[in-house]
């Protein structure tokens, strides 16, 4: 019975520690899920969290006015910048495409390393054009 015991016991809570939705959040519209994400991270972690009413711990006295508010901007860039920043703030801005903006962080662009410019030369004058003056005008 002894050599039983510890397996059943793991067994026995593995089982009741799982469930099937681990995420009891929010449960309000599934297009409302980015503007929810945005008021709880900078409820929690935004430098000017004081200075922006919305973002007030007491902002809600229900689920159905936090919805509400969620959903008063369509677009998530405009929640953003219309309803959670802070006007002084120039360092916290919105992106659309999240894969865009990990590549760019990390290195990673569409560019073979070369620029095009368009140079215009004067068949009536014949001197000799200075490469910096070319590129750097």
């Amino acid at each position: 019975m002894k050599k039983y015991f510890l397996p059943l016991l793991v067994v026995g809570l593995l089982v009741l520690g799982c469930s099937k939705n681990d995420d009891d959040g929010f449960s309000g519209p599934r297009d409302l899920d980015t503007q929810n994400f945005m008021w709880q991270a900078m409820n929690i972690w935004y430098f000017w969290q004081a200075d922006v009413p919305n973002l007030a711990d007491d902002r809600f006295s229900s689920d159905e006015e936090y919805t509400e508010f969620l959903g008063s901007e369509t677009d998530p860039g405009d929640f953003f910048n219309n309803k959670l920043r802070f006007s002084g703030d120039r360092f916290s801005y919105f992106r659309d495409d999240y894969t865009e903006l990990t590549q760019s962080l990390a290195g990673i662009s569409r560019s073979n390393g070369l620029e095009f410019s368009l140079t215009y030369f004067d068949d009536n004058d014949n001197d000799q054009l200075d490469p910096d003056e070319a590129l750097y005008g």
